[in-house]
């Protein structure tokens, strides 16, 4: 990951939504090219994992807008698919401003934009990194200090406190 910062706010999202390092990687890195960096692209990225995962609990008008142009929130929520394919699903929305702001909300829009917009970027990123141990390497440099755990711990209380205020079952998690 590009930074430590960047790596806490998304990758333990990343994790619970069951995407590999490599997808991470370039769902990291196309933000980039549109000069969304650091905290602001880890913790849009964040945000947008967290829309994806609690995809049946958004607003009606959010609703509405995926029924419109025809996204299948099953496959959205489907871990078991690869995140590009989940993408791929969502991108239906992707010429739509209005859709993607009801989805996302306004300070995820941009990010959301150009991830759904960019999956060739996003593909090319992901595939730069696949079949190598780099991401993997740097995921636990990264990550192997003490603040980076309790950054980590921070980042999924904050993911709980999100979830538990969207109204998701996560009195089933605290369990």
């Amino acid at each position: 990951f590009p930074s430590h910062d960047i790596k806490v706010k998304f990758g333990t999202t990343a994790k619970l939504m069951n995407i590999s390092v490599e997808e991470s990687v370039g769902a990291i890195e196309t933000p980039g090219e549109k000069a969304i960096f650091g905290a602001d692209a880890g913790t849009a990225l964040r945000n947008i994992l967290l829309k994806m995962g609690a995809i049946d609990v958004l607003p009606e008008k959010a609703q509405k807008q995926l029924e419109k142009y025809g996204v299948n929130t099953s496959i959205i929520k489907d871990e078991t698919l690869s995140f590009e394919e989940r993408l791929r699903e969502l991108s239906k929305v992707a010429g739509d401003s209005t859709a993607i702001m009801q989805i996302f909300g306004t300070e995820n829009a941009t990010a959301a934009t150009v991830l759904l917009n960019s999956l060739g970027t996003y593909e090319k990123m992901t595939d730069a990194v696949t079949g190598t141990n780099v991401a993997q390497e740097q995921a636990a440099i990264n990550s192997d200090t003490l603040s980076a755990v309790i950054g980590e711990l921070r980042a999924a209380w904050e993911n709980l406190v999100i979830k538990w205020s969207e109204g998701t079952d996560v009195a089933g998690g605290l369990k």
